[in-house]
């Protein structure tokens, strides 16, 4: 793991110049059967790209930029982090929200991607929290028809339900982001939003 923008001082100085924040280049990795093939029984369906203009989620001060190594035990790693993150900036609306999502997108990296590694980003306006999930998959994830029991395949259902905004941008370098934005002037999906525990 390597948080790249620890320094707040470093974080304001990048923005008074105008120089964007550093970036951890992923290697692509090769696909090994596209995830975009919806299921014979019609459970899964690929989801529509995105025209995704980048301002979107590149906007606002940056807060974290971590890269991790593609194992679950880096998904609550990387959860953790961008709670404690948002908490030392303040912030006590909306965690709860925060914490469901980073889990689910950073989950379906590690799970669903070959990719070796996975980058987490998160930025604030005066009104909004933003988090970007980098992968080295050009794979777009697929919307899922979750049955009752299932453990997993929620992860879009939650960014539908959770996320003000949300979308997938593949990158020049043929990697890929999946985004979405909180706004924190909307109330908060879970009573346990504002008062979230630590983890």
């Amino acid at each position: 793991m390597a948080a790249l923008l620890a320094d707040p001082s470093k974080q304001r100085l990048s923005l008074a110049w105008g120089m964007p924040p550093p970036i951890v280049e992923l290697p692509a990795a090769p696909a090994l059967g596209s995830t975009a093939r919806p299921a014979a029984d019609g459970s899964s369906q690929p989801l529509p790209l995105p025209a995704t203009d980048r301002r979107k989620y590149e906007r606002g001060l940056p807060l974290m930029h971590a890269a991790y190594k593609s194992t679950p035990a880096h998904v609550r790693v990387a959860r953790n982090d961008a709670l404690q993150t948002l908490r030392r900036s303040g912030l006590a609306h909306r965690l709860h929200d925060v914490r469901l999502l980073v889990s689910e997108v950073v989950t379906n990296a590690v799970q669903h991607t070959c990719s070796p590694s996975f980058t987490v980003t998160v930025r604030m306006t005066h009104n909004e929290v933003i988090v970007a999930v980098g992968d080295a998959s050009p794979e777009v994830p697929l919307r899922h028809r979750p049955q009752t029991g299932d453990e997993h395949g929620r992860g879009l259902v939650l960014l539908d339900l959770l996320a003000d905004a949300w979308g997938v941008d593949i990158t020049d370098h043929g990697t890929k982001v999946v985004w979405c934005c909180l706004d924190l002037t909307t109330a908060a999906s879970h009573p346990s939003s504002t008062q979230e525990t630590a983890p």
